[in-house]
């Protein structure tokens, strides 16, 4: 695995750009695109979060962690986000600074 001595994903606090809502009963989490802001690390859900579309995960570069819920986030919400690809946050291949 690449000489890595860990596999763990890097978690992170992001604030929200977009509406969530966490499911009652467990853990729920929403693939999202992470960027860098000149305030921060915003995240915003991607519009349809079927599992069952497969370029769904492929566009995203980020997962959205809720804790069990049902709770409501809205935009300006900080939340724990999971980066997948570091490159894509950094590099901005989807967005610039703003």
């Amino acid at each position: 695995m690449a000489g890595r001595e860990t596999f763990e994903l890097p978690v992170l606090t992001a604030i929200l750009a977009g509406h969530a809502t966490s499911k009652p009963g467990s853990r729920y989490v929403l693939f999202g695109n992470l960027s860098i802001t000149r305030f921060g690390f915003v995240v915003e859900p991607l519009t349809n979060q079927c599992s069952a579309l497969v370029r769904n995960p492929a566009t995203s570069n980020a997962l959205i962690l809720l804790p069990e819920g049902p709770t409501q986030y809205d935009s300006g919400d900080q939340v724990s986000v999971q980066v997948l690809n570091w490159d894509d946050v950094v590099i901005g291949n989807h967005r610039s600074i703003r």
